[in-house]
């Protein structure tokens, strides 16, 4: 995983994700050990906490996320639980880093 710091000197501004660092230590952290790492996208429950509808002039309500044109993927946070039950059935998923969307 390449190191989140990249960002600060991307073209759209001084961009901060410190939960890509703190992804980054967690895999310095545990090198050598059998772990098997699982990174998800953004859960759709977010919807009912994290992110909000912005009301607009008119009445209206408007959802922004800084995408540009491009997709994005969502997961469900009880697929996590499928997934991880799913890894930890497999014995070879040890040691992995795995990702799902």
């Amino acid at each position: 995983m390449a190191d989140a710091k990249v960002l600060l000197n991307h073209p759209t501004g001084n961009m901060k994700v410190p939960h890509f660092d703190a992804k980054n230590r967690s895999h310095a952290f545990f090198k050598g050990l059998p772990v098997t790492f699982l990174y998800t996208s953004c859960f759709v429950e977010n919807f009912t906490s994290f992110f909000s509808l912005n009301k607009q002039g008119d009445g209206s309500y408007q959802f922004t996320l800084p995408l540009g044109g491009g997709p994005i993927a969502w997961t469900i946070l009880e697929d996590v639980g499928k997934m991880t039950a799913g890894i930890l059935e497999r014995p070879e998923m040890i040691g992995k880093t795995l990702g799902s969307a």
